[in-house]
């Protein structure tokens, strides 16, 4: 198959310029497994970009060490703002979050800052969404999901969480 693998914590990066017009379909995206960094390590991470996420294997990385932001492992993040209300387009993949010693997520909608600038969105569709094993484990965390958000008809689930909570949404 083909792969892409991260060379560093932030993974495949899409910034506020890449819009619907791009599509990446049917790659295997590896997340780069190593210590916490920054917002998390990803494997792919949208900071305000809303291509196209279809037929994909997105597999975040294995983390050790970090604080709880820095600590976390994500398959997709999708931070704010969105820079089109219709949001990101994530349809027909399989996301996983890797292990971590604090969070493990599958799909994550946050700010890199507090307060945030804006809401992020997403259709996330018809995917299969996982966690790892963490302290905290969760198939979707939407901190800072906006109206018109829609999740539907996925396979959610959590991994396990040692001390925290397990959740699929």
């Amino acid at each position: 198959d083909a792969a892409i693998f991260a060379v560093d914590a932030a993974g495949v990066l899409a910034d506020n310029t890449i819009t619907a017009v791009t599509s990446v379909d049917g790659l295997r995206l590896m997340g780069q497994d190593g210590a916490g960094a920054g917002n998390g390590r990803t494997a792919i991470t949208l900071a305000g970009g809303t291509p196209k996420l279809t037929r994909n294997k997105i597999y975040g990385p294995n983390v050790n060490g970090g604080s709880f932001t820095s600590g976390r492992s994500i398959g997709l993040a999708i931070f704010s703002p969105s820079n089109d209300t219709k949001g990101v387009i994530v349809k027909g993949n399989d996301i996983k979050g890797g292990a971590s010693n604090e969070a493990s997520i599958g799909i994550l909608m946050d700010s890199t800052t507090f307060p945030s600038p804006g809401p992020t969105y997403a259709q996330i569709l018809g995917n299969t969404i996982s966690a790892g094993s963490a302290k905290s484990s969760s198939g979707i965390r939407a901190w800072t999901s906006g109206a018109g958000t829609l999740v539907d008809g996925n396979d959610i689930s959590a991994g396990t969480a040692s001390t925290g909570s397990a959740f699929g949404i």
